[in-house]
This record gives structure tokens, sequence and C-alpha cells, in this order.
């Protein structure tokens, strides 16, 4: 033959066979890469005043899915805003980083930056995880 090409049946049938678990340890590399790169972008972008939130900021891998947040009290209010009301008595009081105690009535807290911490920590690297996701998914197919 002047012109052919070489079909390797036992190769191909090695990888059909090998492919579940190496798509699995291309999924599962690919979640502890992407979810640190979400966590880092999101202790950059959250509210520093004490560094508390910042620190508080972890991810969790799980089989299928990564978790990036933290159990800060306070971070749902920063991360998406809200309205802060009295639970027993009919007024808030507290003290201000000037020192000055004030009284109201209701304190409306806009989310950080007007957009939150943590989604854009997500949405702004979407393009990298989306190529770590391809990257890591052909190393294990092209073994």
């Amino acid at each position: 033959m002047i012109s052919s090409v070489t079909f390797d049946a036992p190769h191909l049938e090695r990888l059909l066979k090998e492919f579940p678990e190496r798509t699995k340890k291309a999924i599962a590399i690919s979640l502890k890469q992407s979810a640190l790169i979400v966590q880092n972008a999101a202790k950059i972008n959250s509210p520093y005043l004490t560094g508390n939130l910042r620190r508080s900021i972890t991810n969790e891998v799980k089989e299928n899915y990564a978790e990036i947040g933290t159990d800060v009290i306070y971070a749902r209010i920063q991360e998406l805003g809200g309205v802060i009301l009295p639970k027993t008595k009919k007024y808030l009081r507290f003290m201000t980083r000037s020192k000055n105690w004030v009284t109201v009535g209701k304190v409306i807290i806009p989310p950080f930056k007007g957009k939150g911490y943590l989604r854009p920590a997500l949405e702004e690297n979407s393009e990298k995880i989306l190529k770590n996701f391809a990257d890591n998914l052909e190393k294990q197919l092209t073994k």
C-alpha cells in the first residue's frame, strides 16, 4: 500500500477499559486544583478588617463536586448583603470602628463590593477551571 493507517486494536481496547478510571482520576485532580484556585481568589476578594473571614475560607472536595466556603457567622451577609434587625429589643446598639456607640432600628448591609466575594471568585476563574479540567482529562487519556 502506498498510504496506510495503522489501527492498534489492543491499545484502543485497553484505553476503553481504563477510560472510566482515568476520567474519574482526572476529575478528582481537577476538582482539587480548581477548589484551591477559587479558595485563593475568594480570600483575595473578601473584606478585610481582622483577617478572620479570610482565614476561615476553606474548601472541601467530594467525589463529584467541591465546596468553597466559611463557617464565620457574618460571612453570608458579607456575600449576599441583607438587613440586620433587633431580635429582642426595639433597637440595635453597637460600637462603630471609630469607637462611637450607635442606636438604630436596623442595619442595611450591601453585598461586599456590590457583588460578594465567593461567587466572583468562581466567575473570574471559570475559564481557568474549564481549561484545568480539559488539560487533566487530556493528560489522563493520552497516557
